[in-house]
C-alpha cells in the first residue's frame, strides 16, 4: 500500500509515501522519523533535487513526479514516429517541471541525423542556460531562452508547432495562446486535476497533461527509482555518447 500523508508513519503500515511542499521539509521529516521507518518502505517525493545525486539510504527511495511527467509526456508524443524533421516547440514556464521537460526532450527526441528541433523557452533561467551552453546536440537542434514576465512574444508563438505550458495557468493565458497560435499547433498545459475549465473550451487542440492520478502510481514510482539509479544514468550517458560518435562518423563518411 502507499499512504499519502504528512503525519507520522503508522506502525502497521509497511509502505509510506512522503510528500511535502519543499524537499528540505521532506528530508527533515525522514531524518526525524528514521527510527520509526526502519524496516519499512519509504518513498520520498522530491521536486527540487536531482535524485541521481542523492546519497542512497537503506529504507528511503527517492521519487520525482516531475521526471515521471516529463518522461511520460515525450514517450506519449513519440516525435521519432513522425515524418517531420523540423519542429518549433515553445516551453512556457521554466520552474522545476519546465527544466525536466526540456532535459527529457533533449534525451528522448533524438531520431534523425537531419532533424532540426528548435526549443523556445519562456522563463529565463541563467544558471540552467549557462550549465548547458556547451551541450553537443549532435544535429541541428537549438535552444532559445526568453524572459517570461507576463509579456509574451505573441508573434513568435504564431510560428510554433507545439506549445507546452508547464505551470498551472490561468484561463486567460490558455485562451490567449489558443488565439495567437496556428490551427495546427498543439497546446499542452499542465493540470494535475482530473477536471478543469479549459476542457470546456471549444478548442480541440488544448490537451492537459500531468494528472496526479496518472503520475502517482506504484509502477511510476518504481520506474522512476530505477531510471535515477547511478548505474542507469551511466548506461544512458554511454548510449548517448555512443550515438553521438556514430552520427559524427556517418557525417564524415
Amino acid at each position: 500500500s502507499v499512504m499519502f500523508s504528512e503525519k507520522l508513519p503508522l506502525p502497521r503500515t509497511k509502505n509510506h509515501f512522503v510528500m511535502f511542499a519543499s524537499d528540505r521539509d521532506g528530508f527533515a521529516f525522514c531524518r526525524k522519523n528514521m527510527s520509526r521507518m526502519r524496516n519499512k518502505n519509504v518513498f520520498l517525493c522530491t521536486q527540487e533535487t536531482e535524485n541521481a545525486m542523492l546519497k542512497p539510504e537503506a529504507s528511503i527511495r527517492f521519487f520525482s513526479p516531475n521526471d515521471v511527467i516529463a518522461r511520460q509526456f515525450w514517450k506519449e508524443r513519440q516525435l521519432w514516429g513522425t515524418e517531420r524533421r523540423k519542429l518549433r516547440i515553445a516551453v512556457i514556464g521554466f520552474g522545476n517541471l519546465g527544466k525536466r521537460m526540456l532535459e527529457k526532450a533533449l534525451q528522448l527526441n533524438l531520431y534523425s541525423q537531419e532533424q532540426s528541433i528548435s526549443y523556445f523557452v519562456f522563463g529565463e533561467e541563467k544558471r540552467f542556460a549557462w550549465m548547458h551552453s556547451d551541450m553537443d546536440l549532435m544535429n541541428d537542434d537549438s535552444i532559445h531562452y526568453y524572459k517570461y514576465d507576463g509579456k509574451m512574444q505573441w508573434k513568435l508563438l504564431n510560428t510554433m508547432d507545439m506549445v507546452i505550458v508547464t505551470e498551472k495557468a490561468e484561463m486567460s493565458l490558455i485562451q490567449s495562446i489558443a488565439g495567437c497560435t496556428r490551427a495546427d499547433c498543439q497546446i499542452y498545459y499542465f493540470n494535475p486535476e482530473a477536471d478543469d475549465a479549459a476542457r470546456y473550451l471549444d478548442v480541440n487542440r488544448l490537451i492537459p497533461f500531468g494528472e496526479s492520478s496518472k503520475v502517482f502510481t506504484v509502477e511510476n514510482i518504481k520506474t522512476d527509482i530505477i531510471e535515477n539509479r547511478p548505474e542507469t544514468i551511466r548506461r544512458q550517458a554511454i548510449n548517448f555518447f555512443t550515438e553521438s560518435l556514430r552520427r559524427r562518423l556517418l557525417t564524415i563518411s
